[in-house]
């Protein structure tokens, strides 16, 4: 896919499920005045509506090989430069069923 049509993947699930959530929490009082998001996660699962969750909403649990010396604990954050390989990851799941996901990252 061109880079032009990967742009309205992107915007067409920003239009779809972003900006409606951010619209939707403003409304009922539960953002904050000062939201931004450059991360977010929206699960799909395929009985219910798209669940949409913005940076430190959600999480990925992993088991990684470590390249560094740096001591770290279990739960704590890591850098990619501390991760050799990824050796399994667990799948987004929604009442115990794996789902499928969209998740858009903002670098700029």
């Amino acid at each position: 896919m061109t880079e032009e049509g990967w742009g309205r993947v992107i915007e067409h699930a920003i239009e779809m499920w972003v900006r409606p959530e951010i619209k939707s929490r403003a409304d009922a009082g539960k953002l904050p005045e000062d939201f931004s998001w450059s991360k977010v996660l929206v699960l799909l699962p395929h009985d219910a509506p798209a669940i949409v969750q913005f940076g430190g909403e959600f999480s990925l649990e992993v088991a990684v090989r470590k390249t560094s010396d740096r001591p770290v604990q279990a739960g704590e954050h890591m850098y990619t430069w501390d991760i050799e390989k990824v050796v399994s990851a667990h799948p987004f799941q929604v009442d115990g069923r794996r789902v499928a996901f969209v998740f858009l990252q903002y670098i700029g």
